[in-house]
């Protein structure tokens, strides 16, 4: 493996070496120069992949596949980082270079978890640009103002009547009830946010004072060209005159079945039409999974733990760092099949009392944390245990009390069902429509939406709160309390 390092990297590797050891265990040089080299790879891959609409990349599916590359890599690294291990082997240290070294394992470990990332947004970026959201909305504009006029889409957007003699459904062409068909669901309801869009009401009131031939055939000829430029039509003759009859001519039908309508001609598939608009429609208006807050969260607390992870192996005992693992699983799972065998109660839910019984186990693991500051003989694993499980609970445990008093003292549900309750008690369905207007309603919205929006701050400050507090206090002091507990006699 040797040969394929750059001659500069062993300079680096020997300087730091010599001048910098805690720098140099974490192979932060390494990682950087590789990790550099996947991230082009991966935004390479990102901008030669060919970009098909109506066939795009599952981008969640390359996420994966490159992440199992990452973990790769990242099972390389902690090999690297943990085979050196000063608290064991090298005595003692100062205690703020444990910012030092949770900083450039953090920094790690979101090297080699980040470079997937290059090639779902590249890629992402590439497939919604394939139009400007200008050309795209007009090219929804030309669909819906042809699809008028070519009928060759949904028959239910016609109105229609059902026949109980001969359980059949019959459609009037002559009456069109939606005239947004081709418009993505994502953006029919919010046609102000896309300047431009034409409604429902816009695309009927075009189409009714708009019969004139001429227009028809422009329509219908735009429409084709649409179509063309998205693959989906490939004649080369002209066919405007042969929809334009047959329009005319299906406007002189009467109700037709289903059967009738779609046996009469078809050109195009309406649902893959649709699709491609959507996907486009998705991919530029839609934020990218990778940009979420909940992902970005998760990607944050997954290179957190893996960092503390690292460091916790090198404080402890192995065999108690694999009890503490095991523990973290089968607790867990234990405290949830007894909130489950707990009887019901309308005052407690079982996921407030799940979390209630987690909550707790931590905080008599804090408590026989704060237990095993106090001078002892011997090392006593069950502490060591507990002390472990306090080190990794810190950066999730102001979050879980937000939580439970959340759940405990908020429901928003419960506006709802009072609301409900209200109105039946009445007994009007009227009333029920007036209830909305009221004051006592809208004074409830607000109630909620502040509420809402007060434990979202504090959801918000206690994920990076809770983080930030973590680093600056409770690392430097457990490595202080788990390095004396390691150099305790043990037994035998």
């Amino acid at each position: 493996m040797k040969r394929f390092i750059p001659s500069f990297l062993k300079q680096i590797d020997n300087y730091l070496l010599l001048n910098h050891p805690i720098i140099w265990i974490s192979k932060i040089h390494y990682v950087i120069f590789y990790g550099i080299i996947t991230t082009v790879l991966s935004a390479l891959s990102g901008i030669v992949i060919p970009v098909s609409l109506s066939h795009p990349q599952d981008l969640a599916l390359w996420y994966f596949l490159f992440t199992i590359l990452a973990i790769i890599a990242l099972c390389f690294w902690v090999y690297h980082n943990v085979i050196f291990n000063l608290e064991k082997k090298f005595g003692k240290r100062h205690w703020v270079d444990e910012y030092k070294i949770f900083l450039v394992n953090f920094c790690c470990v979101f090297v080699l978890a980040s470079f997937p990332i290059a090639f779902t947004a590249i890629y992402n970026a590439r497939f919604a640009n394939t139009v400007s959201n200008a050309e795209f909305i007009n090219d929804i504009n030309t669909l819906n103002k042809g699809e008028a006029y070519v009928m060759m889409d949904d028959i239910n957007n016609y109105s229609s009547n059902y026949d109980s003699t001969g359980k059949q459904t019959f459609y009037d062409l002559k009456t069109r009830i939606t005239f947004d068909s081709y418009t993505p669901w994502l953006m029919r309801y919010d046609t102000v946010k896309f300047k431009g869009l034409l409604t429902n009401n816009d695309l009927k009131k075009i189409y009714d004072t708009s019969q004139n031939e001429q227009h028809i055939k422009s329509c219908i000829h735009s429409y084709l060209s649409v179509l063309k430029t998205y693959g989906f039509y490939k004649e080369a003759k002209s066919l405007d005159d042969t929809l334009l009859k047959r329009y005319k001519y299906l406007l002189t039908l009467p109700p037709v079945s289903n059967s009738d309508l779609f046996n009469n001609y078809i050109m195009v598939n309406h649902y893959e039409i649709n699709k491609i608009l959507d996907n486009v429609a998705e991919a530029k208006f839609i934020p990218l999974f990778i940009w979420k807050s909940e992902f970005l969260n998760f990607i944050l607390y997954t290179c957190l733990y893996i960092s503390m992870l690292v460091m916790l192996f090198k404080m402890v005992p192995w065999k108690q760092y694999l009890v503490t693992l095991i523990s973290l699983i089968i607790i867990p799972i234990l405290l949830f099949i007894i909130s489950q065998l707990i009887p019901y109660t309308s005052n407690v839910y079982k996921d407030t009392l799940y979390l209630f019984l987690l909550t707790l186990i931590i905080v008599i693991a804090i408590v026989m944390t704060l237990l095993s500051i106090m001078p002892a003989k011997r090392f006593n694993a069950f502490k060591n245990i507990c002390a472990q499980i306090t080190y990794l609970s810190m950066p999730v445990f102001p979050l879980m009390i937000i939580s439970l008093f959340k759940n405990a003292f908020f429901n928003a549900g419960q506006y709802e069902y009072g609301m409900t309750d209200i109105v039946t008690a009445e007994g009007d369905g009227g009333f029920a429509t007036n209830y909305y207007n009221t004051p006592q309603y809208i004074y409830m919205q607000l109630e909620n939406r502040y509420w809402q929006n007060l434990f979202d701050t504090c959801f918000n400050i206690a994920i990076y709160g809770g983080i930030i507090l973590f680093i600056l206090i409770i690392v430097p002091l457990m490595k202080q309390l788990f390095v004396k507990q390691l150099a305790l006699p043990q037994k035998n």
